[in-house]
């Protein structure tokens, strides 16, 4: 799958959000019920107007009416239509209480593949080689101020860290990753085939490994702790 959704599905994440984040509309109280299920009818189609038959407005984008997303929901729960590999959009619709038929495991796998590609693009290294301690990082807070109300570099920080202090940099993690302890997860699966187990996705995982440069086999010793995502 490409890594951007064609211009439909961002259509889509939002009208969505818009009809989630408006309760009073007739369309929300049918499809997104109070234990937050959201439920679409296969043969909903978006409205269009701007005005609804029962005479209220049209809560929904003009660039989403016509939209069938009665059947673009079906096909992303049984095909898995602009989320398969993308834990990130699967996280999404599920904060949303989208229902997908993905298993836990198959979701942790999900985690541990989106985290490495992460770690392997903030590190700029082609081997992946993620220390057993490491856990995925929630953006530091600046406890430190001067006259002109700029946060102070702490010595102690990660570069990773000073940047995002001095709002020079995003913080790369997501907020769906932090405390995910990744090179816990990484060597599991070294030592214990953790989810490598099944012969039919076995093969995909590993290629999906050895693409981000995965170290099967690392050298052994003590490695520097250092703070934050910068080991």
């Amino acid at each position: 799958l490409p890594s951007t959704l064609p211009s439909t599905t961002t259509t889509n994440s939002r009208m969505i959000s818009s009809k989630i984040s408006t309760p009073t509309t007739p369309q929300n109280r049918r499809h997104h019920s109070n234990n937050k299920v959201l439920r679409v009818p296969q043969s909903f189609i978006v409205p269009s107007g701007k005005i609804l038959p029962n005479g209220q407005a049209n809560p929904y984008p003009q660039q989403t009416w016509n939209y069938p997303l009665g059947i673009k929901c079906t096909a992303v729960r049984q095909k898995q239509l602009y989320i398969k590999n993308h834990v990130e959009r699967i996280q999404k619709l599920q904060e949303l209480g989208f229902q997908l038929k993905i298993g836990n495991r198959t979701l942790g796998w999900l985690n541990i593949v989106w985290a490495s590609a992460i770690y392997s693009k903030i590190h700029g290294k082609k081997a992946l080689d993620v220390p057993q301690y490491f856990v995925v990082p929630s953006p530091p807070s600046c406890d430190e101020y001067n006259d002109e109300g700029e946060c102070v570099v702490v010595k102690g920080r990660s570069k990773l860290q000073n940047d995002y202090l001095e709002e020079e940099e995003e913080w790369p993690w997501p907020e769906q990753l932090w405390g995910f302890p990744l090179g816990q997860r990484l060597k599991d699966v070294r030592l214990k085939g953790s989810h490598l187990k099944s012969s039919k996705s076995a093969s995909a995982r590993r290629a999906q490994l050895d693409a981000l440069g995965f170290v099967w086999n690392p050298k052994r010793g003590r490695r520097k702790r250092s703070l934050g995502g910068n080991p």
